[in-house]
């Protein structure tokens, strides 16, 4: 197991638009080395080509100050 920066990903991302899936693991090994399985290798970089940006998590309602029932009641 092992775990991927937003950076390394990019990198790897962009060699495999640029030179295709070699370049790809090309660039996957030269920032893994001891992963040697170049099948591993070549999944790894599919996998890892294929991600999209997780969207930001939505920001949470603003309460207003007063109550609801206090509210109701100055209508």
């Amino acid at each position: 197991m092992f775990a991927v920066d937003a950076v390394t990903a990019d990198a790897i991302r962009q060699a495999f638009n640029k030179g295709g899936e070699i370049a790809a693991v090309v660039e996957f090994r030269r920032h893994y080395p001891l992963l040697a399985n170049n099948e591993n290798a070549r999944s790894f970089v599919h996998a890892i080509a294929g991600w999209q940006a997780i969207a930001p998590p939505p920001l949470p309602l603003r309460r207003s100050k007063k109550p609801r029932v206090e509210r109701a009641l100055q209508k």
